[in-house]
């Protein structure tokens, strides 16, 4: 059953709707990772507009996402290689 949740992002207050504990869970340490970016622009970037600030720390986060999913893929890339050495090894061993 969706519950509602109030989360914080730069001063302002929002509501959404979650299905479960750790949805909330989720959604709560994501408004604290944009919270703290948007923090840390607002102390880099002295003299900005509120909207420069937020896309700053909108791109900061972005970043972050973009690299996660390249070092991903990596190494599922890695896996996939060592499978297929191990796969190779295992037909050695059959053929003995």
């Amino acid at each position: 059953m969706a519950q509602k949740i109030t989360i914080s992002i730069a001063g302002h207050e929002y509501e959404f709707k979650v299905e479960s504990q750790q949805d909330e869970e989720i959604w709560r340490e994501a408004a604290k990772i944009v919270n703290q970016q948007i923090q840390k622009k607002e102390r880099n970037l002295t003299g900005q507009t509120s909207y420069d600030v937020l896309a700053m720390a909108a791109l900061t986060i972005s970043i972050g996402f973009v690299m996660r999913g390249r070092e991903l893929k990596k190494t599922k890339q890695e896996i996939e290689a060592l499978r297929d050495e191990i796969a190779g090894y295992l037909e050695k061993i059959e053929k003995i």
